[in-house]
């Protein structure tokens, strides 16, 4: 089975929430929502996890931090795609493998769909 790298885009500020907290740290039922996501990925069979930094990054780092959990840093948050490419480094060797992007401010996360929903064959 080829394997699964997830990234989960955690760099934004959550400006309209007013918060002085990361957004993907926002707790939904009593857990950060990135945490909720990144749980979903590894029961989607992910063996490896991109975590896309940016704002207050060590708050991030610190709560999100787990095995086979790799963190890079978005200094300037210019949309999806650029969070993306600052994981690639992380993944790019593995071309016959699955990458899937996700926000990390997502809860919709039951890992029972496997990778029919989560993923994009690389190519």
């Amino acid at each position: 089975m080829e394997s699964l790298t997830a990234v989960v885009m955690a760099a934004g500020q959550g400006t309209r929430m007013k918060s002085q907290w990361p957004k993907v740290l926002h707790k939904v039922c009593g857990v950060p929502m990135a945490e909720q996501v990144i749980r979903t990925v590894k029961k989607a069979g992910s063996e490896k996890c991109v975590v896309v930094t940016g704002f207050k990054e060590e708050l991030v780092r610190e709560r999100l931090a787990g095995e086979n959990i790799y963190f890079v840093h978005q200094e300037e948050q210019l949309g999806t795609a650029h969070a993306v490419m600052q994981a690639v480094p992380l993944f790019k060797d593995n071309r016959d493998g699955y990458a899937c992007g996700l926000r990390g401010y997502t809860s919709f996360a039951q890992g029972n769909d496997r990778r029919s929903r989560l993923c994009v064959q690389g190519s």
